[in-house]
């Protein structure tokens, strides 16, 4: 142990950025390993549910113009989902096919992608302060409490974050040097991160009015066009399949701007509570004050921030992971100059012993978080579920039978590798009716042989249900929700921890054996 502790105090002193960038990419790799699922619906049914049919020749999600009843063009870019699907396709190129081995592969791509969240707010934090800020900033990035769980994920609020971390290092060296060809690359990365998540956008009038109103109006326009050309390729795709460019943008724009109000609404301040909460207070309490304390001398940085945050603090919609872009420079730019100010401080040079103890409660939070995110296995019941399926050679198609409710959550098919149209037995239909709907159906749809019980509600009833109707049923596997997933329900019901039951259909449909 005290070999241990002398290696990690050593290389902490002497090789910070190192360090922080392999303790970083440690965690990501563990959950890359371990927190397996998704999410949300977002993370996993809009990029790998797309990207995993167009790889094995189905459309799922309708958004391709040669598919029957396309719901296309639509309000997703399509420039990161392809970026997926042109994985999935190498990795069948390469005869690896199993589902769950293809997204462990991806996780782990986007673990080595997100340290670069790391590397660049470390060279920010040394640029705007000294090497112990520096290495601070570093370690905060690499181990604050959801970043290596959020960091593997397929979510585009979380994916845009390294390319805008890069853009604002890059302003930042323009300063100093060459600032045409800086600016012009930063730009560069700005449309590219716009192209990942288009809400990006906000950051960019705040950018050119800092560049433009002071003396550097010609790196302005370098950057504009830059950010504008490079936005443009990875909207290319709109021309190749709709012969008109950013028109899935501009649905983008259209569905949110008449769509809001199905999505949750709160309040103005909705979304100050929630950069408290992610950055776990009092040191979230700290790192604000830093980050907006230099006003007049870190308008690059603040006043984009603020756009993207004012925007959303008045947009109704408000989602937890739409504030997540801001907060790595947040992290960045708030700690360097907290400490400064920490350092000059009268008050606290008298209070050093509360400094430490903030510091050690928000260790003592954030640990336990880091522990149980980096492990966090989202919608376990779900995929294990899925898996079951996929290792069945015999099974066509399936029932999702929640016939105790009007809405379930959907199935993530990518996992069983089938993308027949599924049938699904909801609380309005009337089971007897809907079976004979179903006979007819099966021109169209595989004739389904496993029936998936979803939630313990009613459970026996719904069972002795399916089982007169289908003629015999037989109990395969029960696929319990994980630690993650009950725990989230313990916080808040709202959640759902779902139990799935797998049943195989005993006497499939005559019709099908005629």
């Amino acid at each position: 142990m005290p070999r241990l502790t002398e290696f990690i105090r050593l290389h902490w002193n002497n090789n910070p950025l190192a360090f922080v960038l392999i303790l970083g990419l440690i965690l990501r790799l563990v959950a890359a390993w371990y927190a397996r699922g998704y999410l949300m619906v977002d993370d996993h049914f809009l990029v790998v549910e797309a990207a995993g049919s167009w790889a094995d020749g189905f459309d799922y999600n309708k958004w391709l113009p040669w598919t029957e009843d396309t719901n296309g063009p639509v309000n997703v870019s399509f420039f990161y989902v392809g970026i997926i699907w042109a994985l999935l396709e190498l990795m069948q190129f390469f005869n690896l096919h199993d589902p769950d081995s293809q997204m462990l592969v991806i996780r782990n791509i986007h673990a080595f992608y997100s340290i670069l969240t790391i590397y660049y707010g470390y060279k920010i934090a040394l640029k705007l302060g000294d090497l112990k800020a520096a290495r601070m900033v570093g370690l905060l990035l690499a181990v604050f409490a959801f970043m290596p769980n959020f960091g593997v994920r397929q979510l585009v609020e979380m994916t845009c974050i390294p390319p805008l971390m890069a853009m604002f290092y890059f302003i930042l060296k323009s300063e100093d040097k060459r600032p045409i060809a800086y600016l012009a690359w930063a730009g560069v990365l700005a449309g590219i991160a716009m192209g990942i998540r288009y809400q990006v956008a906000l950051f960019m009038p705040g950018i050119g009015l800092v560049l433009l109103f002071g003396p550097r109006w010609k790196g302005a326009i370098a950057f504009t066009f830059a950010a504008g050309l490079s936005f443009f390729l990875t909207q290319i795709s709109d021309i190749i399949l709709w012969n008109q460019p950013f028109i899935q943008l501009w649905e983008y724009i259209t569905y949110n701007s008449t769509e809001y109000g199905n999505y949750p609404i709160g309040p103005w301040y909705n979304y100050v509570f929630t950069l408290l909460g992610f950055l776990i207070p009092p040191i979230s309490v700290m790192l604000l004050f830093g980050f907006f304390r230099k006003f007049k001398t870190r308008l690059i940085f603040i006043l984009p921030v603020l756009f993207f945050l004012v925007f959303h603090s008045i947009y109704p919609n408000k989602q937890e992971r739409f504030i997540l872009p801001i907060i790595p420079i947040i992290i960045a730019v708030g700690y360097v100059d907290w400490i400064s100010w920490f350092r000059s401080s009268s008050f606290w040079i008298k209070r050093n012993w509360l400094h430490v103890s903030l510091w050690v409660l928000f260790w003592t939070i954030n640990i336990p978080a880091l522990v149980i995110f980096t492990f966090a296995y989202g919608k376990k019941s779900l995929i294990e579920s899925m898996l079951y399926l996929h290792e069945q050679k015999d099974m066509t198609n399936f029932v999702w039978e929640y016939s105790h409710a009007e809405d379930a959550p959907m199935p993530p098919q990518f996992y069983s590798d089938q993308w027949q149209r599924n049938f699904y037995m909801k609380k309005s239909y009337d089971i007897h009716e809907w079976y004979e709907t179903q006979q007819l159906n099966l021109p169209q749809r595989p004739t389904p042989n496993y029936i998936l019980f979803v939630s313990n509600e009613n459970k026996k009833e719904r069972i002795l249900r399916a089982n007169e109707v289908y003629g015999g049923i037989t109990f395969q596997k029960h696929c319990e929700p994980g630690f993650y997933d009950k725990l989230l329900h313990s916080i808040n019901p709202i959640n759902k921890a779902t139990d799935v039951y797998i049943y195989k259909i005993d006497n499939v449909f005559r019709e099908s054996a005629e």
